[in-house]
């Protein structure tokens, strides 16, 4: 085939021909003159270039020349039967860069910290046997579900079992905690994102506990770029994953629908405080870290029997009027920093609108900003939610307007991020957000802002993510006991005021 330049950027029919191409656009000139139906050009033709090096193997041992791409510093740490050569597995680690992270070049690792890791791993191939094999082990998953290839899901698998034994290998190792074995945690718990099985949740939930013990007992001076925005992901994970509503996990209270899942101590609480800086994001994780306090205590309350279960109640109610007032400060010093960037009218200026869905999307500056934005209106939605509780157990009516006023900024946030130029930058927040969301719309009975969220819950599935199809089984399943116990309520005064 002719060399470069003709090989990469000539139309596809003459590369196919294997004759130089004239490159006129949008059709080759060459093509029409022949009488060819020219079939353009492909932006993402990449040809690859090799050259002989020898193999060394971890006892320095030389093995006979294999193929390796020149830009690549040193062959990963695979185990032995994964035997594929450098080529197909860069293949494969570009296909997935391709497929898993949004179209958008102006998506950066500042918006997207898992882009940011991935993006480094082909510079640290081979430093770190725990991180190559969990890397790989993500990017062979992922294309495994998407193509529906059995036998790249088998390879997959076992490289994930390599991987899981080099972490055990890792921590018990006298050098103690490695930035890589956290790095490791985060490749490994979003693995288990792409599945939607009992057996993958339980997994999921493990890995979150492994990394936030690894977070703990990890120094957080020195970081760089890269480590400190990973350990801001694995907060994300950590609050993420205990919002997220699981039957098959303990502690919930299926007569309500309305509690979080209490997986986990309260020790694991303590890595949201962890590395902790004077930013805004920090003291939103802070905020997180009371509302998750403010839910395991609620929890106990409805266990409580009168006048016991009242006074707790009243305590509970003071303590969420001081986390409103930690937000309204921190919503009035970061007002102009964290908020959309046009100007909205606000929710409360017409609560009636509230009961319609008209969703116009936010528009913010960067994925970043609008990543602190939802998670404000996350953790105001789950002291919403907590006062329409205690409120629901009061005498009198409770009011679900401020519910749906922190409902409807988080959808019009996820709205922003679920555009195909950034919507898998995003997908884990999106998830994260839509179940707070979600379960809000089960505690108020709002139809149309609960079937919006289904739909969003079938998009980010779509895309590779196989928990959201789980998360929304589960809502599903507490929106029809929540309708069968009004039902049954409805019936029950019915029968009282015919008496």
């Amino acid at each position: 085939m002719a060399g470069p330049p003709y090989s990469s950027i000539g139309c596809v029919s003459c590369r196919r021909r294997k004759v130089k191409c004239d490159l006129q656009k949008p059709e080759c000139a060459n093509c029409i003159k022949k009488g060819i139906l020219c079939l353009g050009y492909d932006p993402n033709k990449n040809f690859l270039y090799h050259k002989l090096r020898p193999e060394i193997t971890r006892h320095g041992t030389a093995k006979r020349p294999v193929c390796q791409l020149i830009w690549q510093l040193r062959p990963l740490s695979l185990p032995s039967n994964f035997n594929m050569c450098a080529e197909v597995r860069n293949q494969l680690f570009g296909a997935f860069m391709s497929r898993f992270f949004a179209p958008n070049k102006n998506v950066n690792g500042r918006d997207d910290s898992l882009y940011l890791l991935m993006a480094h791993f082909p510079t640290v191939a081979g430093e770190s046997e725990v991180f190559d094999r969990s890397a790989m082990a993500l990017v062979c998953s992922f294309l495994a579900n998407d193509s529906n290839d059995r036998y790249l899901e088998h390879q997959g698998l076992e490289i994930y079992n390599s991987a899981l034994n080099a972490m055990v290998c890792g921590l018990q190792h006298k050098s103690g905690v490695r930035i890589d074995m956290l790095y490791a945690s985060i490749l490994l718990h979003t693995r288990e994102t792409l599945y939607s099985s009992d057996h993958a949740l339980q997994c999921l939930f493990t890995h979150v506990k492994g990394g936030s013990a690894l977070l703990k007992q990890h120094s957080h001076t020195d970081l760089d770029n890269i480590a400190s925005s990973i350990l801001k992901r694995q907060k994300w994970t950590i609050v993420s994953t205990k919002k997220i509503q699981i039957r098959s996990i303990p502690n919930f209270f299926p007569a309500y629908c309305i509690l979080n899942t209490n997986y986990g101590s309260e020790e694991d609480w303590e890595c949201l405080s962890k590395g902790r800086t004077a930013s805004p994001l920090d003291e939103i994780f802070g905020l997180i870290a009371d509302c998750a306090s403010l839910q395991r205590d609620l929890a106990v309350s409805f266990c409580l029997l009168s006048p016991t279960r009242e006074l707790a109640f009243q305590g509970l109610l003071q303590r969420c009027s001081e986390l409103e007032k930690l937000q309204k400060d921190w919503c009035s010093r970061n007002n102009k920093d964290f908020f959309p960037s046009t100007n909205h009218e606000s929710p409360e200026d017409d609560p009636e609108s509230l009961r319609n869905l008209t969703l116009s999307p936010h528009e913010f500056g960067s994925l970043d900003i609008a990543k602190t934005y939802c998670l404000f209106w996350i953790s105001s939605i789950v002291v919403k939610r907590v006062i329409y509780q205690i409120q629901k157990q009061l005498p009198g009516t409770p009011d679900p307007i401020s519910i749906l006023s922190s409902a409807r900024e988080i959808c019009r946030t996820v709205a922003f991020c679920m555009k195909p130029s950034t919507q898998m930058s995003v997908g884990h927040l999106a998830l994260f957000g839509i179940s707070q969301v979600s379960k809000g719309c089960i505690d108020c009975g709002h139809v149309e802002m609960f079937n919006w969220c289904q739909y969003i819950y079938s998009i980010i599935q779509s895309r590779g993510i196989g928990l959201a199809g789980r998360v929304s089984r589960e809502d599903w399943a507490f929106w029809q006991l929540a309708e069968n116990q009004t039902a049954f309520q409805s019936h029950i005064n019915v029968n009282r005021a015919s008496l």
